[in-house]
């Protein structure tokens, strides 16, 4: 799953130009592809998104997974250095310094000497324009960059040495198209609404203390438990690389875009907030706060003026992920992630500690591994169900007195089967 910004919120392979260094830097797709998660003094950045990691990286897997067999289909492998331009966007006019790109994104583009202006105009969006700076490959905050990847354009795939990533939010959109599309995104995860049972005898969460962190009992009776989605509150730290209202830029799939030419896809992420509401036999309903996720969701919108806003259901095929559904089952267990994190920077101020997905089971539960930031030992070991950190073994509890021991069957019911994050 996704990787952390660092502390200002700032991707460490792009390359502004009103940065200080203009040395552009590479992608690191080991990094990428890691399972585990990195904890520092502020646990919130965990939910956040490296974005170039996710555009160039995303791209290049999905390209390569999406090509067809046919041997006569062979990469071009260039020798000259080769600037792909691409897009959260399927659609639009583009211009490089004045002239028009006469194909769809991603294209091999030219650059001169010194500043250059590329320019995407794609109604209902505001223009969106990012200056680069060649040949040093510095480009202005409007736009992303990384270097490498394979890419499909027309009948061939091109190794970029550069890509340049022209990167469309709700920052584009006049403020009734942003507040619209925001409305779209809510109702779609306010659809998703997940039910199961708590037995009795099983902690469930009954509010919070003074300091924020849950409070929790063991059910008297069975509780009926439905889980929430939403976008988070304003205010919500956002990485730089996102507009004010969460909606960061996305990555599309050339292949599927190439495919389906008259869906004007834009493809976005956001962060999600996660609420547990219970309700006894009587009926008696008790509803948690929501909390904010280590997962962020991939979405793709589409609009009309005749309809407005609407999120693509099955948009799976356009970023090569998961259904909405799946993602945001998974995002419950982010939470888990991000509360085990808190629960770190409590104990480990100075240093930086290791979370370790074992298991998910998405509404049964998850399994966390915490390790201690020098020497990579286990910390302790964790269960998330239901809303409530436990301590899944003695040794844990010994050593976070203030986390309740997981019962016996919590332990068995969410770790029966391992279903590790997809990335």
């Amino acid at each position: 799953m996704r990787q952390p910004a660092d502390d200002h919120g700032r991707a460490d392979n792009e390359n502004h130009a009103d940065d200080a260094d203009p040395t552009p830097r590479t992608v690191d797709l080991d990094h990428l592809l890691l399972r585990r998660v990195s904890v520092g003094r502020r646990a919130l950045r965990m939910g956040m998104v490296v974005v170039l990691l996710l555009v160039v990286a995303g791209l290049i897997l999905r390209s390569i997974s999406s090509l067809p067999s046919q041997t006569s289909r062979a990469p071009s492998l260039t020798t000259a250095a080769s600037i792909v331009l691409v897009s959260n966007l399927s659609y639009g006019a583009v211009t490089v310094n004045a002239q028009p790109l006469t194909a769809p994104l991603p294209q091999v583009i030219a650059l001169r000497q010194g500043d250059n202006a590329i320019t995407l105009s794609a109604a209902p969006f505001l223009p969106h324009t990012c200056h680069v700076r060649w040949p040093e490959g510095v480009v202005s905050s409007t736009c992303g960059s990384g270097s490498g990847g394979v890419f499909p354009i027309a009948d061939h795939f091109v190794v970029a040495n550069l890509v340049i990533y022209l990167r469309i939010t709700a920052a584009d959109l006049a403020p009734d198209l942003r507040i619209g599309a925001l409305s779209a995104i809510a109702q779609a995860l306010d659809a998703v609404q997940p039910q199961t049972s708590v037995p009795a005898g099983q902690y469930y969460p009954i509010g919070r203390d003074s300091t924020g962190n849950i409070l929790s009992q063991p059910a008297p009776a069975p509780l009926n438990a439905v889980v929430h989605f939403a976008l988070p509150a304003s205010g919500t730290r956002q990485p730089a690389y996102c507009d004010s209202q969460l909606l960061c830029a996305g990555a599309l799939n050339p292949a599927a875009t190439e495919a389906h030419p008259a869906v004007r896809a834009w493809a976005v992420f956001t962060p999600v907030t996660v609420s547990w509401q219970f309700t006894s036999a009587a009926g008696i309903p008790t509803t948690l706060p929501p909390l904010l996720s280590q997962f962020q969701v991939e979405l793709v919108l589409a609009y009309t003026s005749a309809s407005g806003w609407q999120v693509l259901r099955h948009a799976e095929q356009f970023i090569g992920g998961q259904p909405l559904t799946q993602q945001l089952t998974a995002s419950i267990c982010g939470v888990g992630a991000l509360t085990l994190a808190n629960l770190a920077d409590e104990r480990q101020r100075n240093s930086a500690a290791t979370i370790n997905w074992v298991q998910d089971n998405g509404l049964a539960g998850c399994q966390l591994e915490l390790l201690q930031p020098n020497s990579g030992t286990r910390a302790g070991l964790f269960i998330w169900r239901f809303g409530v950190l436990l301590a899944a073994d003695a040794a844990t509890h010994a050593t976070f007195p203030d986390v309740p021991l997981a019962p016996p069957a919590e332990v068995i019911a969410a770790t029966t089967a391992s279903q590790l994050p997809p990335p």
